[in-house]
């Protein structure tokens, strides 16, 4: 059932663990990845929990789980792949003579991603990120594609879903168009593996396995999610040490942090320029010019 994959990056071939799950039921296709970002650990150990779960079948239709994407960057423990410093996350559909990350993406898309109804893509904070547990899907041009979605948001059990307006990314386009739905859950913080984080992956996983029709389980919502149609990204305007004031609701002009020379010295007030909530925020000290120290999401529906 889980069996390693030589895979040629073209400077190298890595090994990428695969399980292939047929439940001999016909019955949707499902696709769970994690890894992509080699430092976020809660989504590979959930990955490797749902294929324990379900190895012995209990649903329909065919599960694939791949709980490393990115051997390389879980090798250094780092988000990018090393051998071409890519995000191999923002790559789609990649190249077959391409850079590694190009070259990895490509192999899963035809071996994988093609075939499936839903790829879901389990993220989490790495080891300096602070982060606030949310899903994010992506509204398309495919009305087949959305319905789908909606169904989706309307099962999973958290309370920030950011479902973004259509546009947003050439990635989800092209899945769209290959009648593919793209969901990824952000789940845990700071590299976290604690059993809450895990569990809180499995039940998402599961809550869209019961919109497929997979499984007959439902999760039970506590409360009805608040969902937003876009994120903003703030940046760093200079190079210095990076002390955030982190908080989940947030105002138009709430300070969110403060960049501070070494030598002390005040270099830059970090602002909110509109309501909204707090997805994702740096916590290393340092920082350089142009890196992201907040991701909120806005307009709330």
């Amino acid at each position: 059932m889980m069996n390693l994959i030589s895979v040629d990056l073209g400077i190298k071939k890595i090994k990428i663990p695969v399980a292939e799950i047929s439940s001999g039921k016909s019955g949707k296709a499902l696709l769970i990845t994690a890894g992509m970002d080699g430092d976020e650990n809660s989504g590979i150990e959930a990955a490797y929990k749902l294929i324990e779960e379900f190895k012995e079948g209990g649903f329909r239709g065919n599960l694939t789980v791949i709980p490393i994407v990115n051997t390389p960057g879980v090798e250094i423990n780092q988000s990018y792949n090393p051998l071409d410093n890519e995000f191999p996350k923002d790559i789609y559909p990649g190249k077959e003579d391409g850079s590694p990350s190009e070259r990895l993406i490509h192999w899963l898309d035809i071996n994988y991603v093609s075939s499936s109804d839903i790829w879901l893509d389990l993220h989490g904070g790495a080891h300096d990120e602070m982060l606030e547990p949310s899903v994010l899907v992506y509204e398309t041009k495919n009305e087949k594609i959305n319905e789908l979605l909606c169904k989706v948001i309307s099962s999973v059990n958290i309370p920030k879903i950011v479902f973004h307006k259509t546009g947003f990314w050439t990635k989800i386009d092209l899945l769209a168009k290959k009648d593919i739905a793209y969901v990824i859950t952000e789940v845990g913080c700071s590299g976290d593996r604690s059993n809450k984080w895990l569990a809180k992956h499995v039940e998402l996983a599961k809550c869209i396995m019961g919109t497929l029709g997979m499984i007959e389980e439902r999760i039970e919502r506590k409360q009805k999610p608040r969902i937003y149609r876009k994120r903003v990204k703030l940046k760093a305007g200079g190079s210095g040490l990076w002390f955030p004031q982190k908080t989940v609701f947030i105002k138009k002009g709430q300070i969110l942090g403060k960049l501070i020379s070494l030598e002390g010295k005040e270099i830059e007030v970090i602002q909110a320029k509109e309501d909204g909530e707090f997805l994702w925020g740096k916590e290393s000290l340092f920082c350089k010019r142009g890196d992201i120290l907040v991701e909120m999401c806005t307009e709330l529906s």
